[in-house]
């Protein structure tokens, strides 16, 4: 009787850790969405403004080329107002990852000269937390390696002038999902700096049908988002986009494993129950479960669980570009911890199912 109850308590501890495990394994296949990224901000130019304002400024984030990774642009134009006499005003745009710049005043190209390690200044801060196309937020860090930046030094005369910056920029990639979450974090906060600021229109263009979220309100038409504000609306504007995938092709993706993970515990047990099914003596119970059930059941939710992650795989390369693919499970170390966590369930599962008394169905009446 004694061993008919711990053998009990075991099969409701064993219980109770599979209803665990069944809440854990969703979160960590999807623990990519509250991990950390680390990315290169971009921004407007700081200097010394104070004698200029901004009568208003087009903001283009040109990000299409995307789809087939190719090159982003960012163009930003600029309409200056200078009330006081011809000055001499040197424009710094600090920008990890800017190549091919071209900069003009009036429609006259001017000189850039490329700063590498330049000083950040206090105003140039990124976001502490982004945005991601799922909803979610993610912790942000920008890299302070390899940091560039545009240096130019135009002479601005009283009245209106316009300057136009365009570049290419490489987006980060948040790649702990089923598909990569492109960011373009753009600072806004040195644009304070301006005598005035009086409008500010922003533009972003993505691929076809992608999903896009931004850390500002936009309105939406096709691929294209637009938003007019009549003075800096935040410190900064995030942009993360990624490949669109309906809601059940996700859920597939994400589940698939996780089906199949709890499949080869089930397995297990139900290997343990056949084993031992005609066997009444407990000795000999042990010893099949021991050396027959048990690693059965193992291999079992091993072959399972292999399966489970191929075919989330499999699907994930059906819906998916291969070069927007993400990472689907967390780190290595988790997934491994799972792993393992199953290899000793399904064990203990087989254990159990093998050595449980049977209930005697040949009862005379």
């Amino acid at each position: 009787m004694k061993i008919l109850a711990i053998k009990k308590r075991l099969l409701y501890v064993a219980t109770f850790l599979l209803v665990l495990l069944s809440l854990i394994i969703p979160k960590a296949v999807n623990a990519n969405m509250s991990g950390k990224h680390i990315g290169k901000s971009i921004g407007e130019p700081t200097g010394d403004f104070r004698n200029l304002g901004i009568v208003w400024e087009k903001l283009n984030f040109d990000l299409r080329a995307l789809k087939d990774l190719g090159e982003s642009t960012v163009t930003a134009i600029y309409q200056i107002r200078n009330d006081g006499e011809e000055i001499p005003v040197e424009l710094l745009f600090v920008s990890p990852g800017i190549k091919n710049s071209n900069v003009t005043l009036d429609g006259k190209a001017i000189v850039a000269e490329t700063i590498n390690n330049p000083k950040v200044p206090p105003t140039w801060r990124s976001p502490s937390r982004v945005p991601i196309a799922n909803g979610d937020s993610i912790r942000y860090f920008a890299t302070e390696s390899s940091n560039t930046a545009l240096k130019f030094k135009p002479t601005i005369g009283k009245g209106e002038h316009q300057i136009q910056v365009k570049y290419v920029v490489e987006p980060s990639s948040y790649k702990y999902s089923i598909s990569k979450n492109y960011q373009v974090v753009y600072i806004l906060a040195p644009a304070k700096d301006w005598a005035f600021f009086n409008r500010l229109d922003v533009e972003i263009k993505i691929p076809q049908n992608w999903k896009v979220v931004t850390s500002l309100p936009m309105k939406r038409t096709g691929n294209i988002l637009k938003a007019t504000f009549n003075k800096i609306p935040a410190d900064n504007l995030t942009i993360s986009t990624t490949p669109h995938l309906p809601r059940y092709v996700s859920s597939i993706i994400s589940v698939t494993p996780v089906v199949f993970y709890g499949g080869g515990l089930i397995a297990a047990r139900y290997i343990g129950i056949a084993t031992t099914r005609k066997i009444d003596k407990l000795i000999v119970r042990l010893l099949i479960a021991l050396f027959v059930a048990v690693p059965l059941g193992i291999a079992a939710f091993y072959a399972l669980g292999i399966m489970g992650v191929f075919l989330g795989n499999t699907f994930s390369n059906l819906f998916l570009q291969e070069i927007h693919l993400g990472y689907l499970y967390p780190s290595p170390g988790v997934i491994s911890s799972l792993f393992y966590f199953g290899l000793f369930i399904s064990g203990l599962f087989a254990f159990i199912a093998a050595t449980r008394k049977k209930p005697n169905n040949n009862v005379e009446t």
